[in-house]
């Protein structure tokens, strides 16, 4: 028996001991550095320092380095990947509410809570203040846009410019038909 546990003890530590290897020592999609607020923001464990380039050079935008080294110099080479889908419509709103209302980033949250497409939905919270709003967003050749935000349904103007799905805006407000509620 004793023979049994200890044997059970050693396959459990060889165990732990490949998983903790393979998990810090090979790297993962989620070892990258992070440029927020102007600053390098460690993720998870990337190979390499920061980058020397400076921060939010790209559009003005968070974004994510993913360092990887050169076979040929040895040296650390920063390579810029792209913004997820998620990141891009939360920096896009993060621009448009600051210019709308006149503040910065940190006086409110935004929470998105559905994707469609080139389509999102989701609300707004003020830090300090009770309430919110809903807004939704469209992308656009431009990128992503803040198309309407507020309490109540939307206007039908706003959903037919940018032909937001039926699944997503089931109906809306006919401003040029005595306000009547449209069903999609």
């Amino acid at each position: 028996m004793k023979k049994f546990i200890f044997s059970l003890i050693v396959l459990l530590l060889l165990g732990f001991t490949f998983i903790t290897y393979v998990r810090f020592f090979t790297g993962s999609d989620e070892d990258y550095w992070l440029c927020q607020n102007n600053q390098w923001i460690k993720h998870g464990n990337p190979a390499g320092n920061p980058p020397t380039t400076g921060c939010n050079d790209v559009n003005g935008e968070n974004f994510k380095v993913k360092p990887e080294i050169n076979n040929e110099t040895g040296k650390t080479i920063p390579i810029v990947s792209e913004q997820s889908e998620e990141e891009q419509i939360k920096a896009a709103l993060i621009d448009a509410f600051k210019t709308k209302f006149n503040t910065s980033e940190n006086k409110f949250n935004i929470r998105i809570t559905k994707v469609l497409g080139n389509f999102a939905e989701g609300g707004i919270d003020f830090v300090d203040e009770l309430g919110g709003g809903m807004w939704f967003a469209a992308k656009t050749n431009k990128g992503w846009e803040l198309a309407y935000d507020g309490n109540g349904i939307i206007t039908c103007d706003v959903v037919t410019k940018y032909n937001f799905p039926k699944e997503m805006i089931p109906g809306c407000i006919d401003t040029e038909n005595n306000n009547e509620y449209i069903e999609r």
